[in-house]
């Protein structure tokens, strides 16, 4: 702790990267790439379990992946998404779905008329 109650960036960096590279060395390989991404039923398994329970990890990597797709969408980094960028935001989230058929693609779920 500094003086004042504060930490600066410095130190607070030097923390973090330090307790990040111990976290990353208990890494198992099997869990460094998201179950989401691996088949359909991963996917399902995956969604299931994240619904079930706001402390488990599938419930952490989908908050972090909604949270991309929404940075992803707001283009202009004002942390809001307009009607034009929604539908962008839409696409973004429906992609992890859409890769195992489990929702259609956007030219069927809309009319073009």
């Amino acid at each position: 702790q500094e003086s004042g109650g504060y930490i600066s960036f410095g130190k607070w960096l030097e923390y973090a990267i330090g307790h990040i590279a111990e976290k990353a060395k208990s890494l198992k390989s099997s869990e460094m790439k998201a179950r989401m991404e691996e088949s359909q039923e991963d996917f399902r398994e995956f969604i299931i379990a994240a619904a079930k329970s706001r402390k488990s990890r599938e419930y952490k990597e989908l908050y972090h992946f909604v949270l991309k797709c929404f940075t992803d969408a707001d283009t202009d980094f004002d942390g809001l998404i307009d009607v034009h960028s929604f539908s962008a935001l839409i696409d973004i989230a429906a992609a992890a779905p859409r890769r195992f058929g489990l929702a259609p693609p956007s030219s069927e779920m809309y009319s073009s008329e």
